[in-house]
């Protein structure tokens, strides 16, 4: 009718085999998108309602969702009846990150003026392995261990990140990686449920039966830094 639509398929696939009688393998792939800040879109493009700061900001109609490819394989072992083992590894491919970038606009006097326009650049990757235990006693106690590390490495942690480079040098044409500020190497996680047995109640206090306590606990190594050397 007139009017430009954009599509994009985002396929999801999952699968698992068994290798023994305890013991199941399992693949997952799948497409997701994360859909730009209206913001980025929408902000600016009014002349007459124009920011006029030094480096104001243009929105971008033709900007594209950022689209992440994420891969997973992995083994559960049942080990006993009360013990399940489970390790996976997983990588994620993120394209299109919004970034930023300069451009000569005109304004209502025909005076070209630089602004800030959002545009898919970027990337990222994301790899990792994960371990987790799983414990269970009787009907009174389950218990859980997980551990993941993980390395991320892009070109930038935030679509403003690359405002200081223009406002710096009036360009940005660094495409090396780095690691990313928000990922943390390290993340151990642990979870108990203590219950009362059934038939039976807590301290022998009629009425206190069909109770839990929940219990957690995570440790997280800091995040990751890039050395500066001047």
């Amino acid at each position: 009718l007139g009017n430009r639509t954009k599509f994009r398929f985002l396929p999801k696939i999952a699968a698992s085999f068994p290798v023994t009688d305890n013991q199941m393998l399992y693949f997952n792939y799948g497409h997701s998108t994360i859909l730009p800040h209206p913001s980025f879109i929408y902000g600016g493009l009014n002349p007459f309602y124009t920011d006029r700061s030094t480096f104001s900001r243009l929105g971008n109609p033709n900007l594209n969702p950022e689209v992440s490819i994420a891969y997973e394989i992995g083994l559960k072992s049942q080990i006993t009846n009360n013990d399940v083992l489970n390790i996976s590894a997983y990588w994620r491919d993120n394209y299109d990150f919004v970034t930023t970038t300069s451009l000569l606009v005109a304004d209502n006097t025909g005076r070209e003026l630089p602004r800030s326009i959002r545009i898919n650049s970027d990337y990222a990757k994301v790899r990792g392995v994960e371990a987790s235990y799983l414990k269970r006693v009787s009907d009174w106690f389950l218990g859980q261990l997980n551990v993941t590390y993980m390395v991320a490495t892009g070109q930038s942690s935030s679509a403003s990140e690359a405002l200081k480079e223009i406002l710096a040098t009036g360009n940005r044409e660094d495409t090396r990686e780095y690691n990313l500020p928000w990922a943390s190497p390290w993340e151990i996680k642990t979870n108990t449920t203590w219950m009362t047995p059934k038939g039976k109640n807590l301290f022998g206090v009629k009425g206190l039966n069909n109770m839990s306590l929940y219990l957690e606990g995570t440790f997280r190594t800091g995040r990751r830094y890039t050395p500066y050397v001047f």
